[in-house]
């Protein structure tokens, strides 16, 4: 990567204004009809897959 090029970084926010938003998303998940009666269940090993999808925001 040139130098010239600037790396992500964080940046200070605090003074700035708050502002109000709102998003809408819409997606389609295709999946084995075997994988979605086991979410459908509760019986993915790992746990609530439903639960952390929405946490997630997906």
């Amino acid at each position: 990567m040139s130098e010239s090029v600037e790396r992500v970084h964080m940046v200070d926010v605090t003074t700035k204004a708050e502002t109000e938003r709102e998003a809408e998303a819409k997606a389609k998940v295709r999946m084995n009809p075997a994988t979605l009666e086991l979410i459908r269940r509760g019986g993915i090993e790992k746990g609530d897959v439903l639960t952390v999808a929405q946490t997630a925001g997906i």
